[in-house]
């Protein structure tokens, strides 16, 4: 019983890191779309700060 939990925990931190790497992966290929569009965000994200502050 106690072998079967211990496996299922690896499995599962398996399947985490594996998610994790792959939404990492996402992440990165988000931030490159990003960097590419910035001149258009910089001013939309500045207002958009301001107006959460508020």
């Amino acid at each position: 019983m106690v072998v079967l939990l211990s496996t299922l925990r690896d499995h599962v931190a398996h399947e985490t890191h594996e998610s994790r790497a792959r939404a990492n992966k996402r992440f990165m290929k988000e931030t490159k779309l990003m960097e590419k569009r910035k001149s258009v965000l910089q001013p939309m994200a500045k207002d958009f700060r301001h107006s959460r502050r508020m």
